[in-house]
């Protein structure tokens, strides 16, 4: 006897290797896609051709390669960032040429290729179009400004990520490609497993159902017709007496009870009506004695029987009460389909408990109604001795029946027990698999987040120094421009001013000059011999050659003065342009007293260049001393202690540098440059000095940086500076010993000329003096046009190189 079906069985040990392959399929669906996962992110891995060909193509013009080297050339004008400028475009356009081979059969790579070609020859313009530079650019130079009309490195990037974009897309195609046919098996088994998963909870349902109709419901009812008899329906009949399963079997032990309840409750009401007579005398009481025996013997082994049958249930009901707690503990982790199993499970075992309870309680019911029977029947033993006999069959029939019943619910619940144990095992085991994928997932989602991050935060800040940095010199540029169109209305307006005032001055002495030579050359003929006649037209041209030196002199003066007023910057160009629209000066349209006043003016700037000579030795062995000891510091600061040592050095050394730079004072130029180095030098020891510490090969890379910049300083100091007074008497342009007074000397020529040719009683008598006079004042004249020629050139140096 079975209470399920071969039918239901059938579909159990279905669905039980049903689940048995899906959980093998997939523990072997998620092993095979970790190991080809591992396969393709494994760096040591074998890689393609292309693969390798990409990566080329991206360190050639990413940051390591193209970009990294452009910015430093931007910065320094190195000539050899520009050759490797070149070298990454040759190596870009090689891997180019390999990929287009390799996809040359495919449209989709030939597009994305065709885009990072495009990025190829943009990078390769810029490395074509760079202006060649020396060894190392000073800032400020020419070869700095050609620098500036190159690209802005921000759109550099942007055009390598639109590389980057085609790249990813032929990376897709490359890994399209090694799968192959692999891509759609796992797309089919997903989809199976997908239909698996869904199949089993549909016959785990379906088990469920079995399970209900099968067990659950007989239950329900068996309980319900033993509760009513309990109650003392005796004439109904139990339910399920046809069955031939186990609830066959405990129905009909019920309906036997229910026949025997009913023939005592018969007995009872004959024997009330006084229609059965027992003589309890002779031998009638020893087999009344006997039958009394034998009942009170059966009575005893029916509550013998009811006490095991009650200990059975108590333990099967523990057990079935262990093995549900076990099923519920370990089904916890399972899909929504096992929980519905669970939980129908669990109502099925209470079910069954208060069913087991119902039953006890029947039992010891119907034991103490049979122990009030038995007490009666001691009365009866003729007609009770059969049903005595057919009651013993009876109890031991029910005891037998129920104790199969119960070890076949017993099996039953150990067989659900195992399914569930091993559905719980599998679904343990698909968990535990999806945990680890769903952990590399996001160990390596992780990694990429703050890979990510890193470069966003490093794009950030250069970004934002390239922003400080554009509006830094857009603020300079406007003030460079506001400074200069102020510098050139007051030099228009005081050029005016004074030609307006020194205009009939400077023609009043002009035309004493020309009398006093005109006087020379046409002498009294009564007081003069053929000698005077000679000396004195030979007087009268070296006066028009004085006179046309001095003009010539003021006008180059003039233009030279103002073009060194005008600031060395992007506005010259505008600069140049007012002063080529002025009028062209003459002497006659320049004052004297400006005259007078530049030259004053050059003399002293020219002492004071003679006197700063000696003051630079200073400051140029600062530099050459920072300059020779930021490199070998630089290179050994590789940790924290190392890198605070720097900074600290780095601190001294700017103090040095500030502490020598009133020696360039006149020069804006270089006292701007000498700022800016001690500027930049401060921040950084500051940053390397700090706790916690990180971005240390940035802190170095700068301070080589600005020992860059001061040995560029250095070696320009020394060309304009020589440490020597011979060197320097042999290469300055400035002006001899004798240039200041000669300067001095200019200005009180012509009152001199005129004081001198007005005071004389005769011009017999001052003829020789004057002559003397103004052999004197030529010679001086030509001293001084000497010198100032040689001080305007070392000047015009000086406004050039800065």
């Amino acid at each position: 006897m079975r209470t399920l079906s071969s039918f239901s069985r059938a579909l159990s040990v279905g669905a039980v290797i049903a689940a048995a392959a899906l959980v093998l399929g997939g523990a072997y669906f998620v092993g095979f896609v970790s190991e080809l996962q591992r396969g393709l992110n494994d760096p040591a891995g074998p890689q393609s051709t292309a693969t390798l060909e990409i990566a080329a193509l991206e360190k050639a013009l990413g940051h390591t390669g193209f970009l990294r080297t452009y910015r430093n050339y931007r910065l320094t004008g190195d000539a050899e960032a520009r050759q490797q400028l070149t070298r990454h475009t040759i190596d870009a356009e090689r891997a180019l040429t390999q990929l287009k081979k390799i996809y040359r059969d495919s449209p989709i790579a030939t597009a994305a290729l065709r885009e990072a070609e495009g990025v190829g020859e943009t990078f390769a313009h810029v490395a074509q179009t760079a202006p060649e530079t020396g060894s190392a650019a000073l800032r400020g130079t020419a070869a700095m400004n050609d620098l500036a009309t190159l690209p802005q490195p921000p759109q550099l990037e942007a055009s390598y990520l639109a590389l980057r974009t085609a790249l990813d897309r032929l990376r897709t195609a490359e890994q399209d490609h090694a799968l192959g046919g692999v891509a759609s098996a796992l797309n089919w088994s997903q989809i199976l497993i997908i239909g698996a998963l869904c199949a089993l909870v549909i016959g785990l349902l379906v088990v469920a159902g079995l399970l209900h109709s099968g067990i659950i419901q007989p239950l329900r009812t068996l309980e319900r017709s033993l509760a009513s008899v309990g109650e003392g329906e005796i004439t109904q009949q139990v339910w399920g007496t046809e069955r031939t399963d186990e609830f066959g079997a405990l129905a009909r032990a019920g309906e036997t009870l229910r026949r025997s309840l009913t023939e005592t409750t018969a007995l009872k009401t004959l024997a009330q009506k006084g229609q059965i007579h027992i003589a309890l005398d002779g031998q009638s009481s020893v087999l009344l004695q006997r039958l009394a025996d034998d009942v009170t013997t059966t009575t005893n082994a029916l509550k013998a029987a009811a006490a095991d049958f009650a200990r059975l249930q108590d333990g099967n009901r523990r057990q079935l009460d262990a093995a549900l707690s076990g099923l519920t503990a370990s089904a916890n982790g399972a899909n929504e389909a096992a929980a519905t199993l669970r939980q129908g499970a669990g109502i099925a075992a209470e079910e069954l408990r208060l069913g087991n309870a119902s039953l006890t309680a029947a039992a010891h019911e119907r034991i103490r109604r049979l122990d009030t029977l038995s007490a009666r029947l001691e009365q009866t033993h003729d007609r009770f001795d059969g049903a005595a006999a057919a009651l013993r069959d009876r109890a031991a029939s029910v005891t037998d029946d129920l104790a199969a019943s119960a070890a076949a619910l017993k099996q039953t619940v150990d067989s659900v027990g195992e399914t569930q144990a091993t559905l719980a095992r599998s679904y343990e085991q698909i968990a535990t698999d999806a945990g680890k994928t769903t952990q590399r997932v996001h160990t390596l989602s992780a990694r990429l987040s703050e890979t990510i991050g890193l470069v966003d935060e490093r794009l950030s800040r250069k970004l934002a120094a390239l922003d400080t940095l554009e509006q830094a010199v857009t603020a300079n540029l406007a003030g460079l421009r506001a400074k200069a169109e102020q510098a050139s209305e007051a030099i228009n307006s005081a050029v005016d001013k004074q030609h307006n005032a020194g205009e009939g001055d400077l023609r009043s002495a002009i035309a004493r000059l020309d009398q006093i030579a005109e006087r020379f050359a046409n002498p009294a003929p009564a007081n003069a011999g053929q000698e005077l006649h000679a000396l004195a037209n030979a007087l009268q041209v070296q006066l028009e050659t004085v006179r046309g030196e001095i003009r010539d002199l003021a006008i180059r003066m003039t233009e030279e003065r103002l073009l060194a007023a005008s600031p060395a910057s992007p506005l010259l160009n505008s600069d140049t342009s007012i002063l080529s629209r002025a009028p062209q000066r003459t002497l006659a349209d320049v004052p004297g007293e400006e005259i007078m006043a530049r030259l004053k003016d050059l003399a002293a700037e020219m002492n004071a260049a003679q006197e700063q000579s000696g003051h630079t030795a200073s400051l140029k062995s600062a530099l050459g001393k920072f300059a020779a000891d930021v490199k070998d510091l630089a290179a050994s600061a590789d940790r924290a202690a190392r890198l605070k040592a720097m900074g600290r050095a780095l601190d001294q050394h700017a103090e040095d540098i500030e502490a020598h730079m009133p020696a360039v004072e006149p020069s804006t130029a270089l006292g701007a440059e000498l700022a800016a180095i001690t500027g930049e030098l401060r921040t950084i020891a500051a940053r390397a000095q700090a706790n916690g510490t990180k971005d240390g090969p940035r802190l170095r890379e700068s301070a080589i940086e600005v020992g860059a910049r001061a040995e560029s300083l250095f070696s320009y100091l020394s060309e304009t500076h020589p440490d020597h007074n011979e060197d320097l008497a042999e290469d300055t342009f400035g002006p001899p010993p004798s240039t200041t007074n000669d300067i001095a000397a200019l200005a009180l020529l012509i009152d001199r000329l005129e004081a001198r040719a007005t005071a004389a009683p005769s011009e017999d008598l001052n003829t020789n003096g004057a002559i003397h006079m103004v052999f004197e004042s030529i010679g001086r004249l030509n001293n001084i046009a000497t010198a100032l020629a040689r001080a305007g050139h070392a000047e015009r140096q000086r406004h050039a190189t800065h």
